[in-house]
């Protein structure tokens, strides 16, 4: 190809990034804005917290056991956002918005510009994409750093130069990141071997400086971490080697059911039938002398590796497969294409060939449409703001104390500490627990608390509350299904006390 047309090609790529990138952003800015957020889990509530100690310099709190990744970032960006919460959900929905770079690029690379365009419209308008995108969690900046790093381990491979250290540098974030990204950068060696072994065997030379730029990644983390947290984190939550056999005996059952789950349930719901058939006909149909086989086996091992590494975590959660799913939707794009070409000699062939992409962007508007509209239709939303409010309630009203919560987003919002209660405890337990424990406050909840701790569902009826409880709120959910009562444990006088 001549220089112009390699600038030509050059500006048209460019072109599509930025054409994108803006069409995702104004895609979760708006469904963002549809569907108002509030912090949902409990780990959202530790990253947080991370942020918050970070941005101060204060590292004593970090637990070794959390990437350390994405609560940095946070509190970098908390200097130009007006609070750490919305620090987070810019990190996350930033790395979502990017998340269209590498993928166009990668796509480009194995299935050509046509192809690319269409998955990375898959990417930029797939609502549950969108969702992860607004939620506080690593799992929106692992995806990005996933598909970076595969493709420029593939650029460093085939053409060396700045992606020399670019390539391990991603690998290296991604580890940070996520704890799967350790074992992902274990393996990108053996990638390369998909690539090149017994094609152009000089090229598997680089893998070497990539290794060696890994290990000094490595070294001068370790010490980093070692000087501030006084712990050297080799990788997030894996066993180490004593603790394997322990951790196959007490969970080994639970990963047959994990995979089951993942591979039955969540990954054909999450690619959907209609991308799951296209991306069929991009695997197995198409011309096989100008396919490049070797790239795909190559995103297709670590998409292999992603799904393999969510089976082990023992936990199944859809959001452990983002990568892999949208490593797929890579040939649903490539089906896509091949469903518009074969249409062209159909009669009708012009509409025709409209007709795949237009089939999977009202799906996607579809879904969004689903996803949205129960929020404006009088259901409980998914989100739980019912804990925002009961929490923001007490802030304002309450004085500070321990509360006795199943979830920690109220005690967030409350700005006071919490204490889950045990799965067995009932009304009388709980007391006795406050006790032990000095719990001012019992917060019991419809839509977690009464199904997790069923012992303490009798009291969303403040008439069922025993002596020692005294009713401070009950109607503070606006929504039917998440009643949220809210109770003030009367400490017991010391009898050995005047």
């Amino acid at each position: 190809m001549s220089k112009d047309g390699l600038n030509n090609r050059s500006f048209g790529a460019c072109g599509d990034v930025l054409f994108f990138v803006g069409v995702a952003a104004l895609f979760r800015v708006g469904f963002m804005l549809a569907m108002p957020r509030v912090v949902d889990s409990a780990d959202a509530v530790r990253y947080i917290g991370l942020a918050r100690d970070f941005l101060v310099g204060d590292f004593g709190n970090y637990r070794t056991t959390l990437p350390i990744l994405y609560p940095f970032l946070c509190s970098i960006v908390h200097h130009v956002a007006p609070d750490v919460e919305f620090a987070c959900r810019i990190v996350s929905l930033m790395s979502s918005v990017l998340l269209v770079v590498p993928v166009y690029l990668l796509c480009r690379d194995i299935h050509g510009t046509r192809s690319a365009r269409i998955s990375v419209l898959i990417v930029s308008i797939w609502p549950w994409l969108a969702d992860y995108g607004c939620r506080i969690g690593p799992d929106s900046l692992a995806s990005l750093l996933w598909f970076a790093s595969i493709w420029l381990f593939y650029r460093m491979l085939r053409d060396g130069g700045f992606s020399y250290v670019a390539a391990p540098l991603c690998f290296f974030l991604l580890h940070l990141a996520r704890p799967e990204g350790t074992f992902l950068m274990a393996s990108a060696p053996l990638a390369g071997f998909i690539l090149f072994a017994g094609k152009d065997n000089r090229k598997l030379l680089r893998i070497v400086p990539f290794i060696l730029v890994c290990v000094l990644l490595a070294f001068c983390y370790s010490k980093l971490t070692s000087s501030l947290f006084g712990k050297v984190p080799v990788a997030y939550r894996v066993p180490s080697a004593d603790t394997l056999g322990a951790f196959l005996g007490r969970r080994g059952l639970e990963i047959p059911r994990t995979f089951s789950a993942l591979g039955t349930e969540a990954l054909p719901v999450m690619l959907g039938p209609l991308l799951l058939l296209f991306a069929g006909a991009g695997l197995f149909q198409g011309d096989t002398q100008k396919r490049r086989i070797r790239l795909e086996l190559y995103v297709l091992f670590f998409a292999a590796a992603q799904f393999c590494l969510a089976v082990l975590s023992t936990y199944p959660e859809p959001r452990y497969l983002i990568s892999t799913v949208v490593a797929l939707s890579l040939w649903s794009a490539r089906g896509i294409e091949i469903c518009e070409e074969k249409a062209v000699g159909l009669k009708f062939g012009r509409a025709l060939r409209c007709l795949p992409g237009l089939s999977v962007v009202t799906l996607m508007v579809f879904n969004l449409g689903m996803t949205v509209a129960p929020d404006y239709m009088g259901r409980m939303p998914r989100e739980p703001r019912e804990y925002k409010i009961a929490g923001l309630w007490m802030k304002e009203n309450l004085e500070p104390g321990l509360i006795i919560v199943r979830k920690p987003q109220i005690g967030f919002y409350a700005e006071m500490p919490t204490l889950g209660p045990a799965y067995e405890d009932d009304a009388m337990g709980v007391i006795a627990r406050s006790k032990k424990n000095g719990a001012k406050y019992l917060v019991v909840d419809e839509r977690y608390t009464a199904k997790i701790v069923p012992g303490l569902s009798p009291l969303l009826e403040p008439a069922n509350a025993p002596p020692g409880l005294r009713l401070l709120s009950a109607n503070l959910s606006p929504y039917e299904g998440g009643r949220i009562v809210i109770y003030e444990i009367e400490q017991p006088a010391d009898p050995g006390q005047d």
